[in-house]
């Protein structure tokens, strides 16, 4: 009995030894990819860095922004790239000029002097110059990553006297402001008048343009008036209408009642003598009856 099971035994282990064998030398070694009769090295542009079975090889990676090649791609290992001088990694295969930094004319990334910024992320991505501020001043100072901020015209600046707008939130000033602009409008239209007065144009383009034009109300009443005054008279216009067909109609019914009347009438007696006419009248038969 123990001989069998030692046997057995012993046969599993010769298969699982073969089946390790096959497959080890079914494998294709790095640069390599199974093909139909073995291995075949990868394509140009390829690469296999690890004992497979695989009939695949891995396409080859390529230097992005920011980067320079630092080993090229072969049959058994990828491209290598490492960033250019100042530049920060975002992946393997890119690298960025942060904030505050800008590229010079020689590609590299460097940090932006004083009274320059950069707020951008880019490989080609320059220090720009902070703006000048002139006569308002400097609200907020600029840094390497943001430009500087000016006071406006109505803020006023260090010495500054800040210009008074519209917007203010004082009542009093609102309504100061606004008598100010209706005086500059009034003034404005008395200059212009006086000039078309005194121009070469005929009276009545002066006298109109002196008129004061009507307010709005009024145009609106005036046009409510005609709109009634229009409803009315074409009310009137219908009934009138209506009247001239109605006696057009009871005219004509006049006449055909007329022309039927004198359709239904007895006919009238020749004139000539009695015997010999066709038709006598009742009266005249009536006569001759009391005659006999």
């Amino acid at each position: 009995m123990m001989l069998c099971w030692g046997l057995h035994l012993l046969h599993a282990l010769s298969w699982l030894l073969v089946m390790s064998t096959q497959r080890v030398t079914s494998n294709c070694g790095p640069g390599f990819k199974k093909g139909k009769s073995g291995c075949d090295p990868c394509p140009d542009g390829e690469f296999k860095s690890k004992s497979s079975s695989s009939s695949f090889c891995t396409i080859c990676d390529n230097c992005g922004e920011g980067t320079t090649q630092t080993s090229p791609c072969t049959k058994t290992s990828n491209i290598i790239c490492s960033c250019r001088e100042g530049f920060t990694r975002r992946h393997r295969f890119a690298c960025i000029c942060d904030k505050g930094s800008g590229v010079d004319s020689t590609g590299k990334c460097v940090k932006c002097e004083d009274g320059f910024f950069n707020n951008g992320v880019d490989e080609k991505t320059t220090c720009q110059k902070q703006k000048d501020c002139g006569p308002y001043g400097v609200k907020v100072p600029g840094s390497a990553t943001s430009d500087v901020t000016c006071y406006t015209a109505t803020e006023g600046g260090p010495g500054q006297t800040p210009l008074v707008t519209a917007s203010s939130s004082s009542p009093t000033l609102k309504k100061s402001t606004s008598a100010i602009t209706l005086a500059t409008a009034a003034s404005m239209n008395q200059q212009l008048i006086h000039r078309v007065n005194s121009s070469t144009l005929p009276s009545w383009v002066t006298t109109q343009s002196k008129a004061t034009p009507a307010p709005a109300s009024h145009y609106y009443n005036g046009m409510v008036a005609l709109l009634i005054t229009s409803f009315f008279l074409t009310i009137l216009c219908f009934t009138l209408i209506f009247k001239l067909a109605a006696g057009l109609c009871l005219n004509r019914f006049k006449k055909q009642i007329v022309r039927a009347d004198t359709v239904c009438r007895k006919p009238v007696e020749e004139s000539g003598d009695k015997s010999s006419s066709s038709l006598v009248s009742s009266t005249d038969s009536s006569q001759t009856f009391e005659d006999v």
